[in-house]
């Protein structure tokens, strides 16, 4: 997958020994995962993305496949979630490390075009300080009208999701992505794409939004969307909110529980049928 985007958005790596080795590690990883699933009693993964991957790729039976989402920390859900106003909605926010899979340069685009056009609405990017110059010369004219924040303590973060109404990550690969869920946990009305979570727990027009990979434009058109009706922004919000309420580390654990239960029976089950023949 990052290959693939990697050549479209002209960022292929030079030859060098690091993207060498790189190569290499992808290669020992895969024999690495190939070999582990022959051997292995089951697998927990995090989205049915990589659940149909081990399934056709590595040809693991379905019922040796747990897909488990994972669950925003108790900090996001401790607090009474503030209700959408128009001020919070005209108030974007996207927070990922400063890596191409994560769509930076789709959050750029869209932020250039609907900056330029509507002077109301404004974006804050989280990343690590180190990738501020990088984000600016990306942002190009409307960097001076973005607010840039290093990363912050979750506590912080929360603060964060309270003040603001939309939450891009139109990411290109996500194993889980939590921080979608994060912010949908505190409100935010997220606009992702159908990688890693998302794709699982995000219901278009419903509690969120689907772009396609790499489509600014359509990143546009759903905030312009949202901006223009409150209610069905407040709905959203109210829907992200339950939604995210849903998945929870003690479900996990109790998922995880039954899954380890169902194959150790399966397992022993084998082990009584062999010994029999």
């Amino acid at each position: 997958m990052l290959s693939k985007w990697s050549r479209i958005l002209g960022l292929a790596a030079h030859s060098s020994i690091k993207s060498k080795l790189s190569k290499c590690l992808v290669s020992v990883t895969g024999q690495h995962i190939h070999k582990a699933s022959k051997v292995c009693d089951g697998y927990v993964v995090s989205n049915s993305l990589d659940a149909q991957f081990l399934h056709q790729r590595h040809r693991l039976a379905w019922e040796q496949i747990a897909t488990i989402p994972q669950a925003p920390a108790a900090v996001f859900r401790a607090n009474h979630v503030p209700q959408m106003t128009p001020r919070r909605l005209r108030k974007m926010l996207y927070v990922a490390g400063y890596h191409f899979a994560k769509g930076p340069h789709a959050v750029a685009t869209a932020a250039k075009q609907l900056l330029s056009a509507d002077e109301n609405l404004s974006l804050t990017w989280i990343c690590h300080p180190g990738d501020h110059a990088k984000v600016k010369n990306l942002l190009g004219p409307v960097a001076p009208r973005v607010r840039l924040l290093g990363w912050m303590t979750q506590e912080e973060l929360v603060k964060e999701f309270d003040g603001h109404g939309v939450f891009l990550y139109p990411s290109l690969f996500d194993g889980f992505g939590k921080i979608f869920l994060e912010a949908m946990s505190r409100g935010l009305c997220v606009i992702g794409t159908t990688a890693g979570g998302m794709v699982d727990i995000i219901q278009h027009g419903l509690n969120g939004f689907l772009c396609d990979f790499n489509a600014p434009q359509q990143i546009v058109d759903r905030v312009v969307e949202i901006q223009r009706d409150l209610q069905a922004a407040g709905k959203m919000s109210s829907a992200a909110v339950k939604t995210a309420d849903q998945h929870t580390w003690e479900r996990v654990g109790r998922e995880l529980e039954q899954f380890f239960a169902e194959r150790l029976k399966s397992v022993s089950n084998d082990k009584r049928a062999t010994r029999a023949r």
